[in-house]
């Protein structure tokens, strides 16, 4: 008898930890579909620039997210990839953290594909509340060089 209450309390624990869970994955998740969060992917990424500050030409870029989950309270992790058009064209992996109550985004980069490819550093900046826009400052870690990330993500 013993044995049985003991493994229906776990079991029981395990329930309201998994719905707890399935609950918050839910609600953070980017682009659920319910009409109110942009949806990204590689076929709807974001689009937009990236600009070092030294004076450079803007780059065309397009990054999206394939993958989030819930990242502690209120914080989401995304991972995806990413492309920079300039030639030649550079793929990259991205992964990002997000404050969904402040809407903060920090996103770091790895894994280009193209080995003179910056990715000691990180972008930080802000998520629009209905995820259809980033913007955000890129900071080298070891030079302080600084650049400008302009991404917007066309509702689906």
């Amino acid at each position: 008898m013993r044995r049985y209450v003991m493994t229906q309390a776990i079991l029981a624990a395990g329930i309201i930890v998994a719905a707890d869970l399935f609950a918050a994955s839910g609600a953070l998740a980017i682009g659920l579909g319910d009409g109110k969060a942009c949806a990204s992917s590689e076929a709807n990424p974001y689009q937009g620039t990236y600009r070092w500050r030294s004076g450079s030409s803007p780059e065309r870029i397009r990054f999206w997210f394939d993958h989030t989950e819930p990242g502690g309270k209120n914080t989401l992790k995304a991972s995806g990839g990413g492309i920079y058009l300039s030639a030649p064209p550079t793929r990259i992996a991205i992964r990002a953290t997000i404050d969904l109550k402040t809407g903060r985004i920090e996103i770091w980069e790895s894994h280009p594909s193209r080995a003179a490819f910056e990715t000691n550093g990180s972008h930080v900046g802000t998520i629009s509340a209905d995820r259809c826009s980033i913007r955000a400052v890129w900071t080298t870690r070891n030079t302080g060089q600084k650049g400008d990330l302009t991404l917007d993500i066309k509702r689906k």
